[in-house]
């Protein structure tokens, strides 16, 4: 199968729709199909790379961030019109995903939407009413959605946050894959001193994470257990704001802020702590969840969106209410201090998470692909 991908974001971009992209277009290549991605330019120096044609694009002006993508140069252009591709995966709404819708419908081929993101939570940067930025966000994927043969949602509460937006097209539950081997086997950091516990946070540092929650949890645990340590892996808006906080609460000895790290060495951050912490209430799936049960780190975590369907509650980690800080350090706490529970939890963990394999994914993928060709041949006929 020939298949076309247009993403506003990719490498060297980092979050969570550049993960599942990548993981997709590995376990897509392992399977004997061909994909092209169609992507924002960052950089002018970024060279010609296999299979991958990037689109001039800007800084978008209310999220530097970001990028706005236009239709050229002419050599991406030719490609994208010329290929006999028999599928169009569309994985975001905005600028190059409109692109692709454009350059799909002209052409009459058969198109899948991936809903990666509740993009109605992450609309505080603009310069409007959230109420108007999120109907628009809301008003902006439905219309995709319907005018596609297929939709990929990560999870089954999104579907049926999706379904109840107005969302008439089939969609198919298609959870991110892992790649678990990847966090497993790592090394202590030198940073890890002796008899430290280290309670782990890997993502963005963005307002909408719920982040100061998380420091308030882990300042009732420290309160406790003098020897808790947060890690914060990850950069964003927001780490000046949870600097300032964690220094306002005397706890600048005990958190440390690490910034974006290599993917290929998050596994020596999994092996340096003793349980993960999440407060996030506006995932789709909770990737990150998931790799951190591969690596073995029992997870402690508000019940939100996403994040239920990536831990099982009481086996592989433990879910609170969002707002219970008092509950989550509580669990947190007794995982800290009772070996035996934490065992028993790290082992459940890495079982639960090979549910969850690249593979499984793909063939999924490939399922909704063969899905979409097959409507849009019926309604041709």
């Amino acid at each position: 199968m020939r298949i076309a991908v247009f993403s506003d974001c990719y490498l060297p971009a980092i979050n969570g729709v550049v993960t599942s992209i990548h993981q997709q277009l590995e376990v897509l290549d392992l399977l004997g199909h061909q994909v092209d991605l169609f992507c924002p330019r960052y950089d002018r120096s970024e060279g010609v790379e296999r299979n991958l044609y990037r689109l001039w694009a800007r800084p978008f002006i209310f999220h530097k961030r970001e990028q706005f993508s236009l239709p050229w140069p002419p050599r991406v252009l030719r490609r994208m019109w010329s290929q006999p591709y028999d599928i169009v995966h569309i994985q975001t709404p905005f600028s190059v995903g409109l692109i692709g819708m454009a350059t799909a419908w002209a052409r009459g081929l058969p198109r899948v939407f991936h809903h990666h993101t509740l993009w109605e939570e992450y609309v505080d940067y603009l310069p409007l009413p959230k109420r108007v930025t999120a109907a628009g966000s809301v008003a902006l994927c439905r219309g995709v959605a319907n005018g596609c043969h297929g939709v990929v949602a990560p999870s089954r509460e999104v579907k049926e946050r999706f379904r109840r937006q107005g969302v008439r097209r089939s969609i198919d539950v298609i959870p991110t894959g892992i790649r678990a081997q990847a966090f497993q086997g790592g090394r202590a950091l030198p940073e890890l001193g002796q008899e430290e516990d280290v309670c782990l946070y890997v993502g963005r540092l963005a307002h909408e994470k719920s982040l100061g929650g998380l420091i308030e949890v882990f300042q009732k645990i420290h309160a406790q257990h003098s020897s808790a340590r947060l890690w914060l892996v990850g950069d964003g808006p927001a780490r000046d704001d949870l600097e300032k906080q964690v220094a306002s609460l005397g706890l600048s000895e005990v958190c440390r802020f690490f910034g974006f790290v290599k993917r290929e060495c998050l596994r020596d951050y999994v092996a340096s702590a003793r349980l993960f912490l999440f407060t996030s209430l506006t995932e789709t799936q909770g990737l990150v969840l998931l790799e951190a049960q591969a690596g073995g780190l029992p997870v402690v975590a508000y019940r939100a969106s996403g994040v239920n369907e990536a831990v099982e509650h009481g086996v592989s980690g433990f879910l609170v209410e969002a707002g219970e800080e008092s509950e989550m350090a509580a669990w947190a706490l007794q995982l800290l201090r009772d070996s035996s529970l934490r065992e028993r939890i790290s082992t459940n963990a890495q079982a639960w998470s090979e549910k969850f394999s690249v593979e499984r994914m793909g063939e999924a993928l490939v399922c909704a692909y063969e899905k979409a060709l097959k409507l849009a041949q019926n309604r041709a006929k």
